[in-house]
C-alpha cells in the first residue's frame, strides 16, 4: 500500500468513531486532537503544589468515552507524559530504549518517526501500545489501549490511530 495513503485512510476511518474533536496545545511542546466525548485530565499528588491544567501538565491522560464504565461500554485510555530523563548530544536514545523494552512482555518494537521526531513504536500484551519519542532535549512516552483487558475493537483502534496522527511538536 502506498504510505502516503495511510494517513488519509486513518482520518477517513476515524470519522465514524466521533464527529467532534478538541485540539489541546500543551506548554511542554506538543499538541493533539482528542474526541470531545472523552475526558482529558491530570493525575497529581495532593501535596505536589498547585493543581496543573491539562495544558500545563507534563503528564496528561485521556479516557473515554465519558461514562463508558457506567454504561458498560468499551473504554480506552491514552496518556502522554514527559520523561524527566533529559536528552542531550551524548544521550544514547537506543540505549534508553533497550532499558525501557527489556521487559519480556514486549511483543515488538519498531523504529520510526512521529511528526518528524525519532520514535519507537512498541506493542505490549493486551493490545497496549507504547510510543517513545525524542523531542529536542526531552523524551515523551505515549501509551494507549483498551482499559478492560479485552482485545481492541475497531472504534477504539480508529480513535487511537486518529489521536496519534494528530500529534505535533513545536519545531
Amino acid at each position: 500500500m502506498n504510505p502516503s495513503i495511510i494517513p488519509l485512510l486513518l482520518a477517513v476511518g476515524a470519522l465514524h468513531a466521533s464527529d467532534d474533536w478538541v485540539r489541546l496545545n500543551n506548554t511542554h511542546g506538543w499538541a493533539l486532537n482528542y474526541p470531545a466525548s472523552w475526558e482529558a485530565y491530570v493525575m497529581q499528588a495532593p501535596d505536589s503544589g498547585r493543581e496543573l491544567s491539562v495544558r500545563e501538565s507534563d503528564n496528561v491522560n485521556f479516557s473515554g468515552p465519558k461514562d463508558c464504565y457506567e454504561r458498560k461500554e468499551r473504554c480506552g485510555i491514552f496518556q502522554i507524559s514527559l520523561d524527566f530523563v533529559k536528552a542531550n548530544q551524548q544521550f544514547d536514545f537506543a540505549k534508553y530504549l533497550d532499558g525501557e523494552t527489556h521487559n519480556p512482555g514486549v511483543i515488538s518494537k519498531e523504529a520510526g518517526q512521529l511528526d518528524g521526531m525519532p520514535a519507537y513504536f512498541i506493542k505490549l500484551p493486551e493490545d497496549q501500545r507504547l510510543v517513545i519519542v525524542k523531542y529536542k532535549s526531552s523524551i515523551f512516552r505515549i501509551s494507549y489501549g483498551p482499559n478492560d483487558h479485552k482485545p481492541i475493537d475497531k472504534t477504539l483502534d480508529e480513535i487511537f490511530n486518529r489521536m496519534m496522527s494528530t500529534i505535533t511538536f513545536k519545531k
